[in-house]
């Protein structure tokens, strides 16, 4: 376990310094997280999003946590959790017609947070074609 974990689970198991301990959390892993995400959600907004509900779901399961992995490993689990319900609930709303599919390169090209080419844009569009299970 590093440093970093030590001191904010020591934080956070004392009622004083819970809060303080959970804004050492927030600081240490909102960059990390959000990188994580974007890359699975695509789009600022949305990784934006899972990040937000990632941190209440850390803050509301904390009593949960229990120590048999790292602290990192846990935080990093829930975020993906998010992020795939995320992909699931906006597959859920509505499926993606062929000529919006098509557009997601567009997007991705035209988002100012994304800093790749237009090769990983077609790839991330082809990606976005795959069935669910693959």
């Amino acid at each position: 376990m590093n440093t970093d974990d030590a001191e904010i689970l020591r934080l956070l198991k004392s009622p004083d310094t819970c809060k303080k301990g959970f804004e050492r959390l927030v600081k240490v892993y909102s960059e990390p997280l959000y990188w994580k995400v974007r890359r699975i959600v695509l789009s600022h907004e949305d990784a934006d999003d899972v990040l937000q509900n990632t941190f209440l779901k850390i803050w509301s399961k904390l009593s949960q946590f229990q120590g048999k992995s790292n602290l990192s490993t846990w935080i990093y689990r829930i975020a993906i959790n998010e992020a795939l319900d995320c992909l699931r609930h906006k597959k859920n709303i509505a499926e993606i017609s062929a000529d919006e599919k098509m557009t997601i390169a567009n997007h991705l090209l035209a988002d100012d947070y994304f800093d790749g080419n237009e090769a990983e844009a077609l790839l991330r569009e082809a990606i976005a074609r795959l069935p669910d299970v693959q």
